[in-house]
């Protein structure tokens, strides 16, 4: 097990990544209407606090980044989380953009644990439909 490598992180909290490997690796996110979701990173950290400050070079990261208990403790279709309820942002969420066009997932993740060398959550799967 490696301890550790995360260390640069702003403060603890579950990391929550963002892949998609077919993305074009330019700078986009969802205040950039001309580019988002067209222009996406292949590997982004979702920002708990939803204000991309990463994506924007604002700054390298701060202890709103990550997921945790008494603060944004989940995340949805619907947005982030607080005690399992909708906080009422649209962003960060679950969602899929591959390819430039937003897709729903049904994705959530809920119930995340206070910071510690061990973390828990849910994990639920919703009911959306196959494209075919």
């Amino acid at each position: 097990m490696d301890i550790g490598y995360d260390t640069g992180l702003r403060g603890p909290g579950l990391a929550i990544y963002h892949v998609d490997e077919s993305a074009n690796g330019m700078p986009g996110y969802p205040e950039d209407d001309a580019n988002y979701p067209a222009n996406h990173y292949r590997v982004s950290l979702i920002q708990a606090d939803g204000r991309f400050d990463l994506e924007t070079e604002w700054n390298q990261g701060d202890n709103g980044d990550l997921f945790k208990a008494g603060f944004v403790d989940g995340i949805s279709p619907d947005g982030p989380l607080r005690n399992g309820e909708p906080i009422g942002d649209a962003f960060p969420n679950t969602d899929a953009y591959s390819g430039g066009r937003f897709k729903e997932t049904g994705l959530t993740i809920k119930d995340i644990s206070v910071p510690g060398m061990t973390m828990t959550f849910t994990v639920s799967f919703g009911d959306v439909a196959a494209e075919s």
